[in-house]
């Protein structure tokens, strides 16, 4: 089957009824269908509004590195080879793997599949997409953050003549160039994470004059090769960390980079700005008083969860996440989230996090699922208590070819 064709059984009528159905083909509906897969199941599908697996990642900005060993990031069924597990990869070879992934386990997914909302009809959900409608007694929602940028309102925003981005739709300096019309754009990039730092170093190095802008001091991690000499042990630690306190919620969002980015901050040659105040024509007024022309913004200032279409389910004003027991809604009962800050542990944001979260939801639903009783159907099996019964399961899923270290 193709990446991008809808599965065998649902060939002939695309409203046909299944058990369980997945929104987001990025990394984590990946993971939950090579999980679901790997438990024997087939019957569920993947709907993703790219129009490959892993689509978000074709975007991301061309600089933009993963900053965690690549054995942190390669899901459960295409682990690192040796060689590589404690390489740093850039995103581009990140979005290649997940397609080879996808191949790899002949997953059921349905690409150009956008899902414009969700609702409930009578116990189970109807989900009308851009490749028709889907209904199911069980839907996971593995959209993630990347399709909601968030971008803070400054009174004069609206009616200035400086170009204004999102750093989701910004992939490089010559891009920038050609936007604005100059070899030398003056930029300022509002952050003060990793977005923000790995951004103003293209930049920079782009020929690009720039300026960072932040409302609170910026935090900075020890230096490149100081980390790497750490990473080895440290995740030996967060493993048995996460073990020792399951439930243990610390603050999830890693500082900028050290290193040269740092460099370029505490030397002045990308210079410091406060917060802004407003914009006010071709300059910016900020919180120190100070103004300053600039020719293009680029909002570094993170993502929201992508939610939208599920606006007639969920109730207003979470805008960071949905209430929920063991990854499902609290308000609305089969609706389950993958892929969110701190659902299960402080690392379920990040892709580590992701394919253990995957693999304990997978066993969840497939006893949720094929439990009979109405008991177990109104009090699901706790996640915490069918972690070993995921293990005696990965015999049973067969791949195309056997399995191979990722390339």
């Amino acid at each position: 089957m193709a990446p991008g064709e809808p599965p065998p059984f649902m060939s002939e009528a695309k409203h046909e009824h299944l058990p369980i159905v997945v929104v987001g083909a990025g990394p984590a509906g990946l993971s939950l269908g090579y999980e679901l897969k790997r438990l024997g199941r087939s019957d569920f599908v993947v709907l993703d509004a790219g129009d490959v697996p892993g689509f978000c990642w074709t975007e991301m900005p061309r600089s933009l590195k993963l900053l965690s060993p690549w054995k942190e990031n390669t899901l459960l069924g295409l682990p690192a080879r040796a060689l590589e597990a404690y390489s740093l990869k850039p995103a581009t070879e990140f979005a290649a793997y997940l397609a080879r992934f996808s191949s790899r386990y002949d997953l059921p997914i349905k690409t150009g599949a956008r899902v414009e909302r969700v609702e409930r009809a009578d116990e189970s959900f109807v989900l009308h997409t851009t490749a028709g409608t889907f209904s199911a007694d069980v839907v996971v929602n593995a959209t993630g953050y990347y399709a909601n940028p968030y971008t803070p309102s400054y009174p004069g925003a609206s009616s200035t003549s400086i170009r204004q981005m999102h750093v989701r739709d910004f992939y490089d300096a010559p891009q920038v160039k050609e936007l604005v019309g100059k070899s030398s754009p003056r930029v300022l990039v509002v952050g003060k994470r990793i977005s923000a730092g790995q951004t103003i170093f293209d930049l920079y190095e782009g020929g690009a004059d720039v300026a960072i802008s932040h409302r609170s001091p910026i935090e900075f991690a020890p230096h490149p090769l100081i980390l790497k000499g750490v990473f080895p042990f440290y995740y030996v630690w967060e493993n048995f960390r996460v073990r020792l306190q399951p439930f243990y919620r610390e603050d999830s969002y890693p500082p900028m980079e050290g290193g040269e980015i740092k460099e370029l901050i505490v030397s002045g040659r990308v210079r410091s700005r406060p917060d802004i105040t407003r914009f006010d024509g071709d300059e910016i007024v900020f919180a120190d008083g100070a103004r300053e022309a600039f020719d293009l913004v680029i909002y570094a200032t993170g993502f929201r969860p992508a939610l939208g279409h599920l606006s007639e389910l969920l109730p207003a004003g979470h805008e960071h996440g949905p209430p929920v027991h063991e990854m499902e809604s609290t308000s609305v009962p089969g609706l389950f989230f993958l892929g969110l800050d701190k659902l299960k542990t402080f690392r379920s944001r990040y892709l580590r996090g992701i394919r253990e979260d995957a693999r304990a939801l997978a066993v969840l639903l497939e006893r949720r699922l094929r439990g009979a009783k109405k008991r177990q159907r109104s009090t699901p099996p706790s996640i915490a208590n069918v972690a070993k019964t995921s293990e005696s399961a990965s015999s049973r899923l067969t791949t195309k070819n056997a399995p191979e270290a990722s390339s």
